[in-house]
């Protein structure tokens, strides 16, 4: 999807899953900023020409665009100089048909920030009011690969969730990272302090609905992550998928 367009254009970590969290948590009321939470969900058409799709989003960045015209500023200064940054590196190939204007901003930001999410993060939540705090676990331009229960390996994500290609036949039996989303080169991550901390004072852990590998357990991967998770003792509740998930293949709840 977006996300991947992205990573494979600027080498950088998925943001599509940040950019939906702090949506989750964005204020909505007219307390908030609801004009930039309507721009932060906008997508562009799928079945448009790239061109116009690029001159639609020059126009943002010139602040002409009417999405852009109702935001006020100084949110309206920032939105344009991310959208700037990010028309600056994009590649001439790039597609933007299906794009999220959120994720573009995002990745706008990623960039002036010397590719640190934190930054962004940061400012995304101001612009949007977003009611609580949203982390990325790490800063790290990895991919997932796993083994499978039939001996064979499967390297990047997007070979994983049965949505861009054949769901998997056989059962993931073990996930890890990798530098090359491509061909499998061993990596590791490391839990930052902060987000640490932040773990271990939850009054609740959640594991969320979600693609189940991918989405869910790729979190407890990079170390420290599940030590933090179980040194608190609160509760923790699962939450499943009410539809069906391609990764979990062969599972039920007996």
């Amino acid at each position: 999807g977006s996300s991947a367009e992205l990573r494979q254009a600027f080498d950088m970590p998925s943001i599509g899953d940040l950019r939906s969290r702090l949506m989750a948590l964005a204020d909505e009321t007219v307390l908030g900023h609801p004009e930039v939470y309507e721009l932060f969900h906008y997508r562009f058409p799928k079945d448009a020409d790239n061109p116009d799709l690029l001159a639609r989003l020059e126009s943002m960045a010139e602040g002409k665009s009417e999405q852009i015209a109702n935001v006020p500023n100084p949110m309206r200064r920032l939105i344009r100089n991310q959208l700037g940054y990010f028309l600056g590196a994009m590649p001439q190939d790039f597609d933007l048909r299906g794009a999220s204007i959120g994720n573009l901003i995002l990745v706008g930001g990623y960039l002036n920030n010397h590719h640190h999410l934190d930054p962004i993060i940061y400012l995304f939540s101001k612009l949007v009011n977003v009611q609580g705090t949203v982390r990325a676990i790490v800063n790290d331009d990895l991919h997932l690969a796993a083994d499978l229960a039939d001996g064979s390996r499967v390297v990047g994500q997007h070979r994983l969730t049965g949505k861009e290609v054949t769901p998997l036949t056989s059962p993931i039996a073990k996930l890890f990272l990798s530098k090359n989303r491509d061909s499998f080169e061993p990596a590791s991550a490391q839990l930052r302090k902060k987000n640490r901390k932040l773990i271990r004072s939850a009054d609740l852990s959640c594991y969320p609905p979600g693609s189940f590998y991918s989405s869910l357990l790729a979190n407890l991967i990079p170390k420290g992550v599940g030590r933090a998770v179980a040194g608190n003792d609160c509760p923790k509740v699962f939450i499943p998928n009410l539809g069906s998930d391609p990764e979990q293949v062969g599972m039920n709840f007996e």
